[in-house]
């Protein structure tokens, strides 16, 4: 009677994980990675400037940091950035800082501006998503260059902290667009952008995902190295005080 017992409890308790693995979507199982671009030159930092992912750090002044860095939310081992959308978002960790300003400007392949936008710092270290709005839409093709600066002081430009980096706008394949489109797990969708190595649209579903999901932006963050700045809480919108699009609105033939 006591081997049946238990061998009926054994039954039973596999019957029930493979009802559970059944019943648990395969996303709520599956790490979410972005892959390491064809660099794997590790992320550096120095009093001087440092770089990350594509993004270089400069710093001509100072904005009394406690030698803390603006940090780009970028992967490592991309030279320039894929984006599918016309107007993508970008992230920044921006330290605690007496500058009270920022700038954000996006120039063309010819250096022309297409995008500048005026910010009000957050007042504690925080990560600040900045989308570009719908008036502007990025050329597929073409790469552009983007640039946050804190004014350090307003009055000499020279000493803003600044990091810069580039991205480019490319046309989705088909098949993945209707792949993409067709995924209603925001997880499934998010690893279907990590797979085409788009990291601006990987990442902004991952921070939809923070609150209900924080394991699958963790995940992602440990992934680029940004798992120090993981828990950093995420700045208030931040609208623009000011912002100029130019030259922007036409898509490219």
């Amino acid at each position: 009677m006591k081997i049946k017992f238990w061998r009926g409890r054994t039954l039973l308790t596999a019957i029930a994980s493979t009802i559970l693995a059944i019943a648990t979507p395969l996303s709520m199982t599956t790490a979410l990675e972005f892959p390491q671009g064809p660099s794997r030159q590790p992320p550096q930092s120095t009093a001087g400037g440092g770089t990350r992912g594509n993004a270089t750090t400069m710093v001509d002044g100072t904005c009394d940091n406690n030698s803390d860095f603006l940090i780009p939310l970028l992967p490592i081992g991309y030279e320039v950035l894929k984006t599918a959308s016309p107007n993508p978002t970008f992230f920044l960790y921006v330290p605690k800082t007496k500058a009270e300003k920022a700038e954000f400007l996006v120039l063309d392949s010819q250096g022309r501006d297409v995008y500048v936008g005026s910010f009000a710092t957050p007042a504690q270290g925080s990560i600040m998503k900045i989308s570009l709005p719908e008036t502007v839409s990025l050329r597929v093709g073409e790469t552009y260059t983007w640039q946050f600066s804190l004014f350090c002081d307003p009055n000499q430009r020279d000493l803003d902290e600044s990091i810069t980096g580039a991205i480019e706008r490319i046309e989705l394949d088909d098949e993945h667009k209707a792949r993409i489109a067709a995924e209603t797990d925001p997880i499934d969708q998010a690893t279907l952008y990590a797979e085409q190595q788009m990291w601006p649209e990987t990442l902004l579903i991952a921070l939809g995902l923070r609150e209900t999901h924080p394991e699958i932006w963790e995940q992602l963050m440990e992934s680029v190295g940004l798992k120090d700045i993981a828990s950093e809480p995420i700045a208030p919108c931040c609208p623009p005080e000011t912002e100029e699009t130019v030259g922007s609105e036409i898509e490219a033939s």
